[in-house]
């Protein structure tokens, strides 16, 4: 019984911080994003180019990231 609770403690554990690995590669590739859409912009209104709208980025987990949460969670439910 006590090793099916740490089993669930560290199945918990896991999956928290693979939401925030997740997160963090997210923020990651979104700072690269504008990044490269400021610097754009910059050299268009150096150029007197009329800038578009930026729309705003959302975080959305790709089916994988997703299957992979599932897992944990059926993990999860399953040891309790």
């Amino acid at each position: 019984m006590f090793c099916l609770v740490l089993a669930l403690e560290f199945v918990r554990r896991a999956q928290r911080e693979y939401d925030q690995r997740i997160v963090r590669e997210w923020q990651a590739s979104a700072t690269r994003m504008t990044d490269s859409a400021g610097k754009s912009a910059d050299e268009d209104a150096a150029l007197g180019l009329k800038t578009g709208f930026l729309t705003p980025l959302t975080f959305r987990p790709t089916v994988v990231q997703q299957a992979i949460r599932c897992a944990f969670y059926t993990v999860q439910f399953g040891a309790a």
